[in-house]
């Protein structure tokens, strides 16, 4: 599926033919697919997000169905799973993140799959990688990395607050470090008002923040920036849309750590995984948010690759192909062809996290694509 200079991604599109169950559909894609590697009896682990406490945007487990009976049908033992989080929510530790898991239909009743936590209920299952690479010496990765023989990268594309979008790089390089790792990525992140009358000292920024670095002095939220981790999910979840970033640096330090994390991750990783990302109900941020917001465009459908770097280029050139939600916040701001990532956080440098990872050798950003008719 990939070489050095072209990958291949495979589309199908979910407006097949009429009255076409999904499942069909989905299995004409699975068997377009040489799932590298995967051999008899290998643990193989489903990389996905189950959404946040009241987050609707995520993917349901349905849309697994079949890709759970393909890797049993090739012999392997497949398993959901994903780590526990910076900040203080429900995915905050293994437990009550397994419980929200089950909540969202992962269930094994449902789906037939158990759901394992990649870094232990506490978040304290990781072991470290040394590096030399620009921003990053260490490395301290889940040790679900090394336990699994095989990995199936399963993501939900959609736009983000820090990264522009978050696609299949995203869902390693945060879905699989340690906690203390995923804090030093967001480091150069700190809170800043755009408005500071907007804030109504209701406290959600309080009661979620990881490092007690948030107290409400005169019905305004104060923030101490030497105890600040930059996790940024203040930023995300203020109901008043009263906060922004105030990068310490800029956001090129923050891509150049996050890809080089996830560098190090894909190379530890005992096979080569599989690429999987699901352009359905494309939402303006990430499924960690407590809420769902309309999407920025309409529903593309499900791509394939076994290149990180390509898979997400795809996605990306899919979207911006797209009209635009008549009903979501791109509306009258742009159209077919243009830059929806750049509409919507146009401070954000999206193209150099892929221009960074094909420096690194992550993947290649040029690819053929493949339609599943």
């Amino acid at each position: 599926m990939m070489n050095k200079n072209r990958a291949e991604v495979f589309l199908l599109r979910l407006n097949g033919e009429k009255g076409e169950e999904l499942n069909a559909k989905i299995r004409k894609l699975l068997k377009e697919l040489d799932f590298f590697g995967l051999e008899k009896g290998d643990f193989t682990g489903i990389k996905i997000h189950w959404g946040e406490e009241g987050n609707t945007g995520f993917i349901p487990s349905y849309y697994y169905k079949e890709l759970v009976s393909r890797i049993r049908a090739c012999g392997g033992k497949p398993f959901f799973t994903d780590t526990t989080t910076l900040y203080r929510t429900q995915r905050y530790n293994g437990l009550d993140g397994t419980e929200l898991a089950y909540k969202h239909g992962f269930d094994y009743q449902t789906v037939g799959v158990p759901v394992i936590i990649g870094d232990g209920i506490k978040g304290r299952d990781f072991y470290e990688v040394e590096v030399n690479f620009k921003q990053l010496d260490k490395v301290k990765i889940a040790t679900i990395v090394k336990q699994a023989d095989y990995f199936i990268i399963a993501s939900h594309f959609k736009g983000h607050m820090l990264a522009g979008f978050g696609g299949a790089l995203k869902n390693v390089y945060m879905g699989f470090p340690s906690r203390s790792h995923k804090q030093k990525i967001h480091s150069n992140v700190k809170p800043a008002f755009t408005n500071v009358d907007k804030c109504t000292g209701c406290g959600t920024c309080v009661n979620i923040c990881p490092a007690n670095a948030i107290k409400i002095v005169d019905n305004k939220a104060d923030f101490d920036h030497k105890k600040c981790w930059g996790c940024g999910e203040c930023i995300v979840i203020c109901p008043e849309k009263a906060l922004k970033i105030q990068w310490k640096t800029d956001s090129i330090v923050f891509f150049e750590k996050a890809i080089e994390t996830a560098k190090t991750i894909l190379d530890e990783m005992n096979k080569p995984p599989l690429f999987i990302n699901f352009l359905l109900n494309i939402v303006p941020d990430c499924d960690c948010m407590s809420h769902t917001d309309p999407p920025l465009v309409p529903d593309v459908g499900i791509v394939a690759s076994m290149d990180p770097v390509a898979i997400d280029q795809a996605s990306i050139d899919l979207v911006n192909q797209s009209d635009v939600n008549p009903d979501g916040i791109l509306a009258g701001k742009a159209g077919p062809g243009d830059d929806k990532i750049a509409a919507y956080r146009p401070n954000i440098p999206w193209k150099y996290q892929l221009k960074y990872a094909e420096e690194m050798g992550v993947g290649v950003r040029t690819y053929d694509l493949v339609e599943v008719k």
